[in-house]
């Protein structure tokens, strides 16, 4: 699968800090062996909203995962739902300190957005994208450590995995 990790748009104008993400690069080392993997810093490219569609609608990812800061929620909201405007079967994903401390109102805020990981993600996001590509055992993800979804109208938290 075509996998982007974001580090979002910000709210408000930072420092930039050329440093990468870890967190982005811990994951996308635990699926790129599988998968086609980038990672878009949209504060390392200076991205607005306009940019960020550009760059989705050009790279056409079939997931796109967000690392998730409380401070980034609604702009991490306004990019899953310019995701799904451009293409409603790319399938979105957070994770992050944010969805760690709080799955069910992270995944609450996020009408559009399709999976959650609380807790580490390099083992549980792995075994998603797994399924996801093989379009196999999908029904039953109660298995997958740390994965937040909806069924239905119900959410469910899995137990997440910490180090």
């Amino acid at each position: 699968m075509n996998v982007l990790l974001v580090q979002p748009i910000k709210a408000r104008k930072h420092t930039l800090n050329l440093m990468p993400h870890l967190g982005l690069g811990y994951i996308a080392t635990s699926v790129r062996k599988e998968h086609n993997v980038k990672i878009l810093d949209c504060v390392k490219e200076r991205l607005d909203l306009f940019d960020f569609r550009e760059y989705i609608r050009n790279a056409k990812p079939q997931v796109v995962g967000f690392t998730l800061f409380s401070c980034d929620l609604e702009n991490v909201k306004k990019s899953i739902t310019a995701i799904k405007e451009i293409n409603p079967e790319i399938i979105t994903v957070v994770g992050g300190p944010h969805v760690s401390g709080d799955p069910l109102g992270a995944f609450t805020y996020f009408d559009m957005l399709d999976y959650a990981f609380a807790g580490e993600g390099e083992i549980g996001f792995p075994v998603l994208l797994d399924r996801l590509s093989r379009n196999i055992n999908l029904s039953k993800l109660n298995d997958i450590p740390g994965l937040v979804w909806r069924e239905n109208s119900h959410i469910h938290v899995n137990p997440k995995i910490i180090s």
